[in-house]
């Protein structure tokens, strides 16, 4: 960082992180400037979206600081994340930063109006089952009240539960599930410390507190973690896939009606099991298997925020299909939808949206491309083609 102005990044930090000569240390130093404001995320993921797709020379820095600065005021002035389609290669990484400057100043534009009618988050709560199966609805009333499971001290704290330390015998035996439904969300610190975020249709299963072996959990759906390193190895059990960390941060995605179960690690370590194969990732790394194969683990390197941004309030789409699109918008919004034609599916989008707005303006952006138009009728959404018509191009 330069003098005191959080705003500032070495900007070699970001060309090392895409080329894969990043260091340990220099990798914290960027990932603590990506997690200090969201903006920088945003910034971040169209740099790398550009760079990652052409063998571009070293920017000049002062120009990337210019064009950072008046980025960050043009963001800093508008709340409306957009989203683009089709969007272009260009010739050097200075053309990309003003590129996406340029972009958000030509798309920043009043919001037009909404329908009469909003479709809203669920806004769900989530279910705790206790250990002899007795359910609790964790209804978010900004109180902090006191659960009890045997022996074993629960507060609530708002949208989240915190286990303490708990050192009685069998312990580990008394398994809590925590059920988060459509458009819901959950936070967890566990006995040890380790944190979880919960993302909307999860089921998540873990001791009430951990024992002397192994510490393991299952998971259906996804979870971000932030695991406390231990004198044992934390073990996240999926349908496809086992997750062993000792101390890291990572999400998974495992969602039951998913072709695909992902990986992706932020920090640290982790290593990934599945039938008789065993992959090692590192920072920055993704681990995928699809549905009904023998082992065949792929390991590909990710901007791993693009996979995290969920759990701060965001969608974050990078050349996801419209048919992927919407089956993640269903989870967190109460409606249906159907595809106009089958060419609708496959057009890919990119960018970054606000997941606490109502989803028709959420859809607006999209509509903003002309490559497709909503049409409502109640809670159902059809999905037509928009007035550039559909070419089927992706990004």
């Amino acid at each position: 960082m330069r003098g005191e102005d959080k705003h500032r990044i070495d900007w070699m930090l970001i060309a090392k992180y895409i080329s894969r000569t990043i260091s340990e240390f220099e990798n914290l130093r960027l990932q603590n400037w990506l997690k200090s404001d969201w903006e920088h995320r945003q910034f971040f993921e169209h740099a790398q979206h550009y760079y990652s797709r052409e063998d571009f020379p070293l920017p000049d820095e002062k120009q990337i600081d210019r064009n950072w600065t008046e980025f960050y005021g043009r963001m800093k002035q508008n709340q409306v994340r957009r989203i683009w389609h089709g969007i272009g290669s260009v010739a050097a990484m200075a053309i990309v930063l003003i590129g996406s400057v340029w972009m958000w100043k030509t798309l920043l534009d009043d919001s037009g109006r909404l329908a009469q009618q909003q479709i809203l988050p669920v806004n769900a709560q989530a279910i705790l089952i206790l250990s002899d199966g007795s359910s609790v609805n964790l209804e978010n009333n900004g109180e902090e009240k006191t659960l009890t499971d045997r022996d074993v001290q629960i507060n609530r704290q708002g949208k989240g539960l915190v286990y303490h330390p708990y050192a009685g015998k069998n312990a580990d035996t008394l398994f809590n599930t925590v059920q988060v439904p459509q458009g819901g969300e959950y936070h967890l610190i566990l006995s040890d410390g380790t944190q979880v975020w919960l993302n909307a249709q999860t089921r998540f299963t873990y001791p009430v507190a951990f024992g002397q072996g192994e510490r393991k959990v299952r998971l259906e759906g996804e979870a971000y973690f932030e695991v406390m390193p231990g004198h044992t190895s934390f073990l996240v059990e999926t349908q496809r896939m086992n997750v062993r960390v000792l101390g890291t941060s990572f999400n998974v995605n495992a969602y039951p009606d998913e072709k695909i179960t992902v990986t992706t690690l932020v920090s640290g370590k982790v290593e990934i099991q599945a039938e008789e194969e065993n992959r090692v990732l590192q920072p920055g790394e993704q681990a995928s298997r699809r549905a009904g194969e023998q082992g065949d683990i792929q390991v590909n390197r990710v901007n791993p925020l693009h996979y995290t941004q969920w759990k701060e309030g965001y969608f974050s789409f990078r050349d996801n299909t419209l048919t992927d699109i919407m089956h993640v918008l269903a989870r967190w919004y109460e409606m249906e939808y159907e595809f106009e034609s089958p060419d609708l599916e496959q057009i890919c989008f990119f960018g970054v949206l606000n997941r606490r707005q109502d989803m028709k303006e959420l859809l607006q952006e999209f509509e903003k491309t002309g490559k497709v138009r909503f049409e409502y009728k109640g809670n159902k959404v059809r999905i037509c083609a928009g007035e550039s018509g559909n070419n089927g191009t992706t990004i």
